[in-house]
């Protein structure tokens, strides 16, 4: 199972501002890779997004956008590997209320070689109405099971995301989960079969405080075992 970390929690600046310091994300990313995971560029909630790359290493990172069309044509022109697509609460998209919009959306992205992947609620209508877009990958967001962790209703929680991403590959998409899942509740997500990838940042991200960034992600990867 691979880790994916987003820069999200590790900066809260505008990355396109004339003073923000961009050796610091840059940095980031590089620690990133070298403790052997992935790397996404949160560009939700940000404002004045050009497409001057000399200064943000998008080099082998993924990046993460809400649905509009500037960020659908900052995306054309970056070309990273892959997209995640989400709503700007990070609640998830609401795929199946607009089903004809979304695949107008991701279309142009398939077109330029890039994969998105839907971030979308644990729930069967948003997983098969996804499907329809014709995207490879989605996202569940774990939110609801990750808030319930160590209650009544975790196993209930649990359960729901499990048979969501067990009904997701029965569609031939590749489960990647993510979205409040920490050091404490990670094990039992891992318990999924087949998962492809957990997004995780809020954690490693208050961990690094202590421990470093590296030391943070090899932590965090060892609880996959």
């Amino acid at each position: 199972m691979l880790l994916s970390v987003n820069t999200r929690d590790f900066f809260t600046e505008n990355f396109f501002s004339d003073d923000f310091e961009h050796d610091k994300l840059n940095n980031t990313i590089i620690s990133i890779k070298k403790a052997s995971a992935n790397c996404i560029i949160s560009l939700v909630n940000q404002s004045n997004v050009t497409n001057d790359s000399s200064k943000i290493s998008y080099d082998g990172v993924n990046l993460e956008i809400p649905m509009t069309k500037e960020m659908q044509q900052f995306v054309i022109n970056t070309k990273p590997h892959a997209c995640y697509i989400t709503s700007e609460k990070m609640t998830g998209l609401n795929v199946a209320g607009q089903l004809a919009k979304m695949i107008s959306f991701v279309g142009p992205l398939f077109i330029s070689g890039i994969s998105p992947i839907l971030s979308i609620a644990p729930e069967f209508e948003q997983i098969e109405a996804a499907a329809n877009t014709g995207v490879k990958v989605v996202e569940l967001v774990a939110s609801d099971y990750s808030k319930h962790f160590g209650t009544e209703s975790e196993e209930t929680e649990f359960q729901k995301l499990k048979k969501a991403a067990e009904f997701a590959q029965t569609l031939n998409l590749t489960v990647n989960i993510g979205h409040g899942l920490n050091y404490e509740n990670v094990k039992r997500i891992c318990e999924i079969p087949n998962v492809h990838e957990l997004n995780i940042s809020e954690s490693i991200a208050s961990r690094t405080k202590s421990v470093g960034l590296e030391a943070a992600i090899l932590e965090m990867k060892a609880l996959f075992d």
